[in-house]
């Protein structure tokens, strides 16, 4: 293909991604002050938290804080330098813009300020045929360093496939969490894992897993009952000149990993006893 062609298409490609997103935050705009109902999944006192269902009208709000502290300390994307990538910036927006309408996420919110975020958890429900609609479509991935993400995590999925390994049509995928500053080292991170396994009994999909870059997430990944599949070391990740893509990653990021294990059924609804009230008989005249 002709070089200027190529980037002139790529370009279009940009401004049209820039255009949806501007598209989608004047829908939103009229959506935020709209009241949803939603499935509230826990409540934790100590910390004034309740983490529900994430719901149209925090959508952005939601995208926002992941940009703000998502984006900036995520191992790979922090390494990359994603934030100063303005093309993958946008395109990771976009992409998770997409992952919250088709999905059951969770917000963590302030109970005593209902507009103040402690945390989000985006999950996908993954089928057979996910990436064949949503993967494949290049206008979803776009930006060198968005791309070079996408290609190391897609290494790991791709090879492994999940639903043979577990015998299931369907799974749930943490595909990101972020918690604010402030709310962490609280047990919320924990929480979040929890309730994702809430989620999944809900919808009644039998396997829950994720590609975890982080060791802290690995951990409590293990902690709510999943495995380790597959890892790649990012000391093997090189380009075509054998220098490592990812140097200079600090001591407890050495691996990316995918784990995934089966979501237990949730417990039996408690017994209650049934309670016969006899009405009291008529006196006979």
């Amino acid at each position: 293909m002709n070089p200027v062609k190529s980037l002139m298409k790529e370009k279009q490609r940009l401004e049209d991604l820039s255009d949806n997103l501007n598209e989608e935050m004047r829908k939103y705009e009229a959506l935020r002050n709209t009241p949803y109902p939603y499935q509230l999944w826990q409540r934790i006192p100590r910390c004034n938290l309740k983490l529900q269902e994430l719901k149209p009208n925090y959508y952005f709000d939601a995208i926002n804080v992941i940009e703000e502290y998502y984006l900036n300390e995520e191992p790979l994307f922090q390494n990359m330098g994603l934030v100063e990538d303005c093309d993958s910036s946008k395109s990771f927006r976009w992409r998770v813009l997409n992952n919250l309408k088709n999905s059951t996420s969770v917000i963590a919110l302030n109970e005593g300020n209902l507009l103040e975020i402690a945390g989000v958890l985006v999950l996908v429900e993954v089928t057979r045929n996910y990436f064949s609609r949503n993967m494949s479509r290049e206008d979803l991935v776009q930006g060198h360093c968005h791309k070079m993400y996408v290609k190391l995590t897609s290494t790991l999925i791709y090879d492994v496939d999940l639903y043979s390994m577990f015998d299931c049509f369907i799974f749930l995928r943490i595909y990101a969490l972020c918690i604010k500053p402030n709310y962490r080292h609280m047990g919320l991170g924990l929480k979040f894992f929890e309730t994702a396994i809430y989620v999944a009994q809900s919808l009644r999909i039998p396997v829950i897993m994720g590609v975890f870059t982080d060791s802290c997430l690995q951990v409590l990944a293990r902690k709510i009952g999943m495995t380790e599949i597959k890892k790649i070391k990012y000391s093997d990740w090189k380009d075509f000149d054998n220098n490592e893509i990812f140097p200079n990653l600090r001591q407890d990021r050495t691996s990316c990993s995918l784990m995934a294990g089966r979501v237990p059924l949730p417990p039996p609804p408690p017994v209650t006893e049934t309670i016969i009230v006899e009405e009291p008989r008529k006196k006979k005249k």
